[in-house]
């Protein structure tokens, strides 16, 4: 029983930042076309900016929702392996010499034909969803242990 929890809880460290940014884009993409909305229009919610608000919501309503109703003891700790992967590509990466780590990685630094770096939406959106994940995990957490007369206002 013990293995089985510590290999549930490599894999939710592994794969959810991921699986979040891909749920997140089909949800959108699904939604955009509901309303008569184009892949463009799926695209420029998704990819618009490079601080990426859709999938920081998304992020956290199930970091809140997982950790509230499930026990998923790392839950709270989902941002160190993307931050430790987006750290070493900040340190290490070759990057043309007129661009800034900072504006490349976390800003609004586009290559032509594209409005974001393409390695950005592979290592620093799983960075901000994993952020965005973890810290809905520790409020989860803490209301979860509140007693219900702690969360209504109601002293004795």
């Amino acid at each position: 029983m013990a293995i089985r929890r510590v290999l549930l809880a490599i894999l939710h460290q592994l794969l959810c930042p991921y699986i979040l940014v891909a749920l997140t884009s089909f949800l959108t993409f699904c939604v955009a076309g509901l309303f008569h909305g184009t892949v463009a229009t799926a695209r420029m919610l998704l990819f618009a900016t490079p601080f990426y608000p859709i999938q920081i919501g998304a992020a956290l309503v199930a970091g809140y929702l997982v950790t509230r109703y499930f026990s998923l003891p790392l839950a709270r700790w989902m941002w160190v392996l993307p931050a430790a992967f987006l750290l070493s590509q900040v340190v290490f990466r070759q990057l043309p010499d007129d661009v800034s780590r900072w504006g490349y990685w976390f800003g609004w630094f586009g290559i032509v034909g594209h409005v974001y770096p393409p390695l950005q939406v592979g290592v620093t959106m799983p960075f901000y969803t994993s952020a965005a994940y973890s810290l809905a995990a520790v409020v989860a957490s803490r209301r979860k242990q509140l007693k219900p007369r702690e969360l209504s206002g109601v002293s004795v």
